[in-house]
C-alpha cells in the first residue's frame, strides 16, 4: 500500500508543477519511483565495495535486493540502465535477479523486447498485449532500460514467465527539439525475442 501511495503522490507532485511550469523545468520536476530504486542501488554498490564489513550493512545491502526482487514480482518496472547517465549497475543488477531467482525457482522465462523510433507505439505495443502501465505522456519518456517480469498462467504455453524489456526510442531527441517530420517517417517496429 504504501509503495501506491508513494507512486500516486509523486503522480500528483508532477501534475502540480505542470500546472505551475514557472518552478521549474519539466524535465527536471519529474521524478519517479524509479529513481527510489536508483538509489537503492547505489547503496547496495556502495556497500559492496567498501573496504570495512559491518553486518547491519550487510543485512541491509541483502534486504534491498531482496525487497527489489519482490517488487518485480508485484508488477513493478526495474530499471537496468539508468537513462540519465548510461550506467548498468552490474552488481546490482546481478543481485536482483540472482534473489527473482531464488524466489521463483528454476523456471522457463521467455524474454521479449521492443525496439523502434521514438513516439512509434512501443509502450502502447506493450501495454496492450500484457497489460502493463508505462508512463507514455509527452513530460515523461521512457528514458534507460526497464524490465517487467509477467506471469504466465495457461499451462499450453512452455513457459511459466515473461521478461518484457523495453527501452526509450531510437533517434531519441531532447524534450523541445523535436521535429514531427521526422519522427512520422519512423513508424516501425521491431519485436525481438529470446527464449
Amino acid at each position: 500500500m504504501f509503495i501506491l501511495w508513494l507512486k500516486h503522490f509523486l503522480a500528483e507532485r508532477d501534475l502540480q508543477y505542470r500546472l505551475d511550469s514557472s518552478k521549474c523545468d519539466l524535465t527536471d520536476a519529474s521524478f519517479g519511483l524509479e529513481h527510489l530504486f536508483r538509489e537503492m542501488g547505489q547503496i547496495y554498490e556502495a556497500v559492496s565495495s567498501s573496504e570495512t564489513k559491518d553486518a547491519k550493512l550487510e543485512e541491509l545491502k541483502e534486504q534491498l535486493s531482496l525487497i527489489t526482487a519482490r517488487m518485480l514480482l508485484l508488477g513493478h518496472p526495474f530499471e537496468i540502465m539508468d537513462g540519465d547517465t548510461a550506467n548498468v549497475p552490474i552488481t546490482w543488477v546481478d543481485a536482483v535477479l540472482m534473489n527473482l531467482k531464488d524466489i521463483i525457482g528454476d523456471k522457463k522465462v521467455l524474454t521479449i523486447s521492443v525496439l523502434g523510433a521514438q513516439g512509434s507505439g512501443k509502450s502502447t505495443l506493450l501495454s496492450t498485449m500484457f497489460g502493463l502501465q508505462f508512463d507514455v505522456s509527452s513530460r515523461r519518456c521512457t528514458r534507460g532500460v526497464f524490465m517487467h517480469l509477467v506471469p504466465v498462467y495457461d499451462t499450453s504455453f512452455p513457459f511459466e514467465w515473461i521478461l518484457v524489456i523495453y527501452t526509450d526510442g531510437l533517434r531519441a531527441l531532447e524534450p523541445g527539439h523535436q521535429n514531427t517530420s521526422r519522427t512520422t517517417n519512423l513508424q516501425h517496429l521491431s519485436l525481438v525475442s529470446v527464449t
